[in-house]
């Protein structure tokens, strides 16, 4: 899963560089879909709060037990 880190300017260029046959609310759709496929956002969520590592240790076995069960 490759990260996609732009800062304004970027984004700005990416934008200006785009093909003129596109109109900016197709750039922007499949911008939005690139940063929900590369789970930008989720990792923002993530990173807001420290967590200890004990915790991150719980919820991780927690996600693998859930996983798990939707498995079988």
């Amino acid at each position: 899963m490759a990260k996609v880190q732009l800062n304004a300017h970027e984004l700005q260029e990416c934008l200006a560089q785009g093909n003129p046959n596109y109109h900016l609310d197709n750039m922007l759709r499949r911008f939005k879909k690139q940063v929900i496929a590369d789970e930008i956002i989720e990792e923002c969520k993530r990173r807001e709060f420290f967590l200890k590592k004990s915790i991150k240790r719980r919820e991780k076995s927690k996600r693998a037990k859930i996983r798990a069960l939707k498995n079988k």
